[in-house]
């Protein structure tokens, strides 16, 4: 198991609505292209491009599939890593032995 994961967070365009027989799309600039999201969602009127949370964000989750004959070898737990380029560290999340979830430290 390895590789890298990229993500981003992207702008839906507004839903469909049904009226009688007919359905109403909205034309909007998120018809025809993707709108990228920064992460914590800054509120509205923030630069997004400025913007810093006080505040830790939620975490986000991620379900990734791997094949059931996929073997982990050796007792070294699985480890999620991502770089905040902010402060220019590298963060890890450590999944534990069992299902207990995933607790968080540093990687200097």
């Amino acid at each position: 198991l390895g590789g890298v994961l990229y993500a981003d967070l992207l702008s839906l365009p507004p839903p469909a609505r049904n009226v009688a027989t007919w359905t109403v799309r909205p034309v909007t600039p998120l018809s025809s292209q993707v709108h990228r999201v920064p992460y914590p969602i800054p509120p509205a009127g923030a630069d997004p491009l400025t913007f810093r949370s006080e505040e830790e964000p939620p975490p986000l989750g991620f379900t990734l599939p791997f094949d059931a004959s996929s073997v982990v070898l050796g007792s070294t737990p699985l480890t999620v890593g991502w770089w905040e380029a902010e402060t220019k560290v590298r963060r890890a999340a450590l999944r534990r032995q069992g299902n207990e979830g995933w607790g968080n430290r540093d990687g200097r």
